[in-house]
């Protein structure tokens, strides 16, 4: 008899934040990237962490253990599961097999 099959991740994935942390003052100046860069100024309110200002990274927005580096897509499915060894928390195989299903 097979073992039934279990999810890769016992808990359910839950991330502290969505949103990607953007630069300060991207928003009022077009040309500037809004990639985050840290602020470095003397004055920065943003640096100095005033009320109403953009969050700044940390590690108190880290995610759990378990399920960190996981995606929901990257989960057991009924057809990943024939081949026992093919299924791996990196998720290319279960993705090139759900596409070559799909071609057929």
């Amino acid at each position: 008899t097979q073992a039934m099959v279990k999810p890769v991740v016992p808990k359910n994935i839950f991330k502290k934040r969505t949103t990607k942390f953007t630069r300060h003052c991207c928003d009022r100046f077009p040309g500037l990237p809004t990639s985050w860069r840290k602020p470095r100024g003397i004055d920065s309110p943003v640096r100095r962490r005033y009320k109403g200002m953009k969050a700044m990274p940390n590690k108190g927005y880290g995610s759990d253990r378990v399920t960190k580096y996981i995606h929901t897509c990257l989960l057991y499915t009924s057809d990943a599961a024939d081949e026992e060894d093919s299924v791996d928390l990196g998720g290319r195989r279960i993705i090139k097999k759900k596409k070559n299903k799909t071609i057929k």
